[in-house]
């Protein structure tokens, strides 16, 4: 079993921090301060921990800087960055893993503008050509999380406008990454009585989980299982 805790958007625990008997993985779903990840890592000493970007993140870079991608942010070394692309952990490295275990990211919106704060169709195309070689041409079936910041549009999500409404474009992704697990961020849940996590969809399992403000969970990496858990007391 793994133990997740996945953020987003709003630095929640900075001021009311809670003590999570178990923290394997961060994962971030972006516009959070180096500041508040910091805090998160020397918190719960997390043994993984990977972020996607979101629209509000230019302090993880310098004017002109390209953005980094796969590898730790030269910012902030506590955190590893996905601008978009495909990370495997290997089972050798953390004995909380059963097998390995891969973890795709796309970082940003969907709006004209630079990467990896706002991404375009065709920056989803690309990346969406790139996964398909990769299935053909290597043994890559899918990843097991998938981490955006912009939320997916699979028809569930009934709130959001603009720049928040879900992207139907990032959805498309779903069929050739075969997530077992999709945490997203950007809509605040302060923002909507809505329902924002979805477990199951046609009584599939689908775990497309808001991140926002944090959630924190166990995965089964055998049957992809997810249980959102009670907060300490």
């Amino acid at each position: 079993m793994i133990y997740i805790l996945a953020v987003s958007d709003e630095p929640e625990l900075y001021n009311n921090s809670i003590d999570f008997p178990q923290v394997d993985m961060l994962l971030s779903c972006g516009d959070l301060a180096p500041y508040y990840l910091s805090f998160l890592v020397d918190r719960y000493m997390p043994s993984v921990r990977i972020m996607v970007h979101g629209n509000h993140d230019g302090t993880y870079f310098i004017e002109g800087q390209e953005p980094v991608n796969l590898q730790y942010s030269e910012v902030f070394a506590g955190m590893f960055s996905i601008v978009n692309g495909i990370h495997v952990l290997s089972c050798d490295d953390y004995d909380f893993l059963d097998e390995d275990l891969a973890i795709g990211g796309f970082s940003g919106i969907a709006a004209y503008g630079e990467q990896p704060f706002y991404h375009t169709d065709f920056n989803l195309t690309q990346f969406k050509t790139k996964v398909i070689m990769k299935k053909r041409f290597s043994s890559f079936s899918g990843v097991d999380i998938m981490l955006s910041h912009a939320p997916p549009d699979f028809g569930l999500i009934a709130c959001g406008e603009g720049n928040h409404k879900p992207s139907e474009k990032l959805a498309s992704l779903n069929d050739h990454l075969s997530p077992k697990l999709w945490l997203y961020g950007h809509i605040h849940r302060r923002y909507t009585n809505c329902d924002l996590n979805f477990l199951t969809r046609d009584g599939a399992p689908l775990n497309l989980i808001n991140a926002c403000p944090f959630q924190y969970f166990s995965y089964d990496q055998e049957t992809g299982d997810i249980e959102l858990l009670r907060l300490p007391e």
